[in-house]
């Protein structure tokens, strides 16, 4: 057995904010000696049991955890190690800024200024182009052609129509007078390709009646039969 001696001391200061977590850490040999014990102080006082103070020690490992502090943690804290043979200590002084005393003005207030500005550019509210407006009715190119095919053969239909790139456009597709809707067996599709043309297909599984329907109601119907 041998007194106790310091492997690592603690550290002689550290400074934190208020509200910010602080740790201490020291080693001590021998960190066989089972008969060893620790302690620590505060301004000479033991260190009072508290939730934010997390004592440690572990095989010659010592460590101090406060979860968050306080201004009035601020003192030189005291680490004593003891045993049969005599007693050693290590000193550490905490210093706890006050967020009251915390200098929160910037150092270079030109800086401030310019990201002021950017953040009154970025509050202003967006200013978006107004909504084009349609400049031409809806037109067909070519007809529909009837289809007589067999029960469960694929349909193909394609027409073209004009305005191109219309964003006020609605394409739609009847079924017997009531609205198509479109699934696993229906694909949909209005693409616009050369010739400034748009393109509307429609796949069909099972032969049907179909109408097609422009926004001006230009009606033009196709009639296929099983």
């Amino acid at each position: 057995m041998e007194p106790p001696r310091f492997a690592g001391q603690l550290a002689n200061r550290i400074e934190v904010n208020e509200n910010e977590p602080v740790h201490f850490e020291a080693r001590i040999q021998p960190a066989s000696d089972v008969k060893m014990t620790v302690e620590w102080y505060h301004n000479g006082a033991p260190l009072a049991a508290a939730h934010r103070s997390r004592p440690m020690f572990d095989f010659g490992y010592v460590a101090l955890d406060i979860l968050y502090a306080y201004p009035e943690d601020s003192s030189t804290y005291t680490l004593v190690a003891r045993n049969e043979l005599g007693e050693v200590q290590s000193n550490v002084e905490l210093i706890v800024n006050s967020k009251k005393t915390l200098c929160l003005d910037p150092h270079h207030p030109e800086g401030l200024k310019r990201v002021r500005e950017l953040e009154q550019d970025r509050m202003k509210p967006l200013e978006y182009p107004a909504d084009r407006e349609c400049d031409n009715p809806p037109n067909f190119i070519g007809d529909l052609s009837d289809k007589e095919l067999n029960e469960h053969e694929d349909i193909h239909l394609a027409s073209k129509v004009t305005p191109v790139n219309n964003p006020t456009m609605v394409v739609e597709w009847f079924v017997n007078g009531q609205p198509l809707l479109t699934g696993i067996e229906i694909e949909l599709a209005i693409i616009a390709i050369k010739l400034k043309l748009a393109i509307i297909t429609i796949n069909l599984v099972i032969a049907v009646q179909c109408e097609r329907r422009s926004l001006t109601e230009k009606e033009e119907n196709i009639r296929f039969a099983l």
